[in-house]
């Protein structure tokens, strides 16, 4: 896999429209992380959702590796 999103402020770019890494979308807005959620199969995932357009998208945190994901900012997403 690979991180779609800043490992410090958690945001992304909508670039993808219906599959991961298909860079189709036209939107191109911030996606900002509003949740941390538990997915059974895929483990811990921000929840993004489009400043421009609304749509909501999952995606894994990285855990891990050289640069994890914030996890300061992770606990404040759970907070909410």
């Amino acid at each position: 896999g690979y991180r779609n999103h800043c490992p410090f402020c958690l945001s992304s770019l909508h670039v993808d429209e219906t599959k991961p890494g298909d860079r189709k979308s036209h939107c191109l807005g911030i996606m900002e992380a509003k949740q941390v959620r538990w997915h059974t199969k895929k483990g811990w995932q921000i929840v993004h959702q489009c400043k421009k357009c609304g749509v909501m998208k999952a995606n894994k945190i990285v855990d891990h590796g050289i640069q994890p994901d914030n996890i300061n900012k992770m606990i404040q997403l759970m907070r909410r």
